[in-house]
């Protein structure tokens, strides 16, 4: 492992020089921002061609916000996950629950109930994460009730478009 955590940080192992041109973008992410605390919750999806400046952008964004309380996670593509839009989250997912290769499906479910205690105590998270990491679960809270396609959109359901159902 090269110890970076993206193509990008490879590319400018220096500090970057001052984003210029990008002043009403930067400003619209902060007031998502600000929204998100203020709300609960805000998902900002930034797109375009290669090499237009993104990530550029993010880094920007998460100097501005140095100051305040938050965790930055970031997820990549990768061309050779293309069928699996969720594959950079389930990756982050499994790395955080400390799964390994060897680990049965059982210790696996072990290890995802340890992290989700962390954090929650409610079983429906437990299955919706299980359910999305194809793990078993003696819990079958409301998922049995969902078609195999909305039980894998289930931990989006807060972020999805209604007219997506």
């Amino acid at each position: 492992m090269s110890g970076v955590e993206s193509h990008f940080d490879a590319m400018h192992t220096t500090k970057l020089p001052p984003l210029f041109g990008r002043d009403e973008e930067i400003e619209l992410l902060l007031r998502r921002w600000r929204q998100a605390t203020l709300k609960g919750g805000r998902v900002v999806i930034l797109t375009g061609e290669p090499g237009i400046g993104k990530s550029h952008i993010a880094s920007a964004l998460n100097e501005r916000l140095q100051g305040e309380s938050h965790i930055t996670l970031r997820y990549f593509c990768s061309e050779h996950h293309t069928h699996s839009a969720l594959f950079p989250f389930i990756s982050q997912l499994e790395r955080a629950a400390g799964f390994k290769h060897s680990d049965s499906p059982r210790e696996k479910l072990s290890k995802l109930d340890a992290l989700l205690a962390q954090s929650t105590h409610d079983p429906e998270h437990l299955e919706v994460l299980a359910n999305l990491l194809a793990l078993p679960t003696d819990v079958h809270y409301r998922l049995q009730d969902l078609t195999p396609l909305n039980a894998k959109r289930r931990p989006l359901w807060p972020y999805w478009p209604s007219s997506m159902g």
